[in-house]
């Protein structure tokens, strides 16, 4: 079994597996040449296919982790409950042939991919599933039959045997990029998900509101995957190891999972619902966009069809939804506490959202003691904010935040549509939404009438944008450049080959109709602002 040094890489900086993902049929042969070698006997033909699948779902998956880096690992689960086929795995991958496919893998004898078992911490309930990444070999094997695939070799003239055996060593060798255009992804898993109590996603029969917000999702995932390139405004560099320095409590507080990815994986744009406690009445939220999972100092970069953002956030969403029950005013800053610098405004903010969602008697985990402020204990913080939200004391700890979350989903639904049938892009946040930059109007619009409709009162806004990185403070106001001019500057600079070579593709495979429809930069138009509710 080959280890990873932990000095050198860290396991935690990883993408999950989807069972999805596939190899190209081309690939047939050599998944047939290791199926045989896991599965001897030919009476267990039926055996074999089923470790096929699980091969081909693996290498895919392995093959898409390097190349978003050679240091990337896979997230894999190795509970056999994670297999059971139905509405959330329709792969026909199971536990006992994707278990036996990685144990031949893992070989000590000849291994070909690097492991990391996963584990539970019971004292913090932390807990990573297991982590695996292609060995240079595997890439090597993958990437030859590749390239022999693409340079018109026959198939059936291919020696899978000759070509495993001149990939013995594990000498370095380049990244399997010809391997990459092999890759299958089905775009077409279950979007709609109930979770219980304990977070593991259950079995409900459909309904008119379930088929509904199917339908809606699916019409949103499709308007963004035809339409629009999501990009972050990184260097090459920089995207592989956005979350280098990453403090383990700046991760995704709302969890679902989100924790399991550290790699900006550009390609993850289809969205789901997650809704919980059995009920959905509870939750709702959209996840799965990968612009959610990064770090929000990185969030003014996120760029669409190569046009710099703004981000518009509802302000102190569940404590305005809260304090609009009691009918009382929201104070002006609901994150906000005497005696604690402001740099701890989101350290107060993950404990408010804590206090809501927690129910009655249950115990709230503590942050990292060198997260609170100086000579304060976690006790005294929970209590200062509650004193700070004395007229809504009745909802915290009554877990009240997860039948909020189902409401801000509601209105987040409303908007992301809305703007779409403006053929505008949005991208949800939670209660925050980015579009670009020329619709921040129309967008805030949207959202207060939202907001207005199902609560019945009005909401602040704020707004954040990448002009910031853009400003020169000695400049006069006259002299500065456009979004779209400092854009050109920046992407002039080295580093952003991979940033330009991305938009070039999405743009080149688009079709006449969608340039004349969205090839020009969105502005806000006379029209659009004319039509504003």
């Amino acid at each position: 079994m080959t280890l990873v040094d932990s000095s050198r890489d860290n396991p935690n900086r990883s993408i999950r597996i989807k069972f999805e993902r596939r190899l190209d049929n081309s690939f047939r042969p050599l998944i047939d040449w290791f199926s045989n070698k896991i599965v001897p006997s030919a009476r267990n033909r039926s055996t074999k296919e089923k470790v096929a699948l699980s091969l081909s779902c693996l290498f895919a998956n392995l093959l898409r982790a390097n190349e978003l880096s050679s240091k990337c690992f896979l997230a894999i689960s190795l509970r056999s409950e994670d297999y059971t086929q139905g509405r959330y795995n329709r792969s026909g991958i199971g536990f006992r042939n994707f278990d036996k496919t990685v144990k031949f893998l893992i070989d000590p004898l000849s291994p070909l991919i690097e492991f990391r078992i996963g584990f539970q911490d019971r004292e913090t309930n932390y807990a990573r599933s297991t982590r695996v990444r292609a060995g240079q070999r595997l890439l090597g094997i993958l990437n030859a039959f590749a390239t022999k695939v693409k340079s018109g070799e026959l198939i059936e003239d291919i020696n899978i045997s000759e070509l495993i055996a001149d990939s013995t060593t594990e000498t370095r060798v380049p990244p399997a990029d010809v391997a990459y255009d092999f890759i299958l992804e089905d775009s077409d898993p279950e979007i709609i998900i109930l979770r219980n109590e304990d977070k593991e996603a259950v079995d409900y029969s459909d309904s008119e509101f379930t088929e509904a917000a199917r339908v809606q999702l699916n019409k949103w995932n499709n308007f963004a995957a035809d339409h629009f390139h999501i990009d972050l405004l990184l260097t090459d560099n920089g995207l592989s190891n956005a979350f280098e320095h990453e403090h383990p409590e700046d991760r995704n507080f709302f969890g679902e999972g989100e924790s399991d990815v550290r790699f900006v994986e550009l390609r993850r744009k289809t969205l789901h619902r997650v809704f919980n406690n059995s009920s959905f009445d509870e939750g709702g939220r959209f996840y799965g966009g990968w612009w959610q999972s990064i770090l929000s100092k990185f969030r003014p970069l996120i760029t669409i069809n190569g046009i710099p953002t703004v981000e518009v956030d509802y302000s102190g969403m569940h404590a305005a939804m809260l304090y609009a029950k009691v009918g009382k005013p929201v104070p002006s800053d609901a994150y906000e506490l005497d005696g604690i610098p402001t740099e701890y405004r989101k350290l107060i903010k993950r404990t408010f959202f804590k206090l809501i969602n927690a129910k009655p008697g249950q115990r709230i985990q503590a942050p990292f003691v060198d997260s609170l402020p100086p000579g304060w204990t976690w006790k005294q913080l929970q209590k200062a904010v509650i004193d700070r939200h004395a007229p809504i004391a009745q909802y915290l700890r009554s877990g009240a935040g997860l039948k909020l979350q189902k409401i801000d989903s509601e209105i987040a639904e409303t908007v992301m549509l809305r703007m779409m049938d403006r053929d505008v892009l949005v991208l949800p946040v939670h209660d925050s939404f980015l579009t670009y930059i020329g619709q921040e109007n129309v967008l805030k619009a949207e959202m207060k009438r939202a907001y207005l409709e199902k609560m019945g009162t009005t909401i602040e806004m704020t707004s954040d944008q990448i002009d910031q990185f853009f400003y020169d403070d000695e400049a006069e106001e006259s002299e500065q450049l456009t979004s779209s001019d400092a854009m050109d500057n920046i992407l002039n600079q080295p580093g952003y080959e991979g940033y330009k070579r991305r938009w070039k593709a999405f743009e080149d495979s688009r079709s006449d109709e969608w340039h004349r429809r969205f090839g020009d930069s969105p502005r806000e138009s006379k029209e659009a602002t004319e039509r504003l509710p």
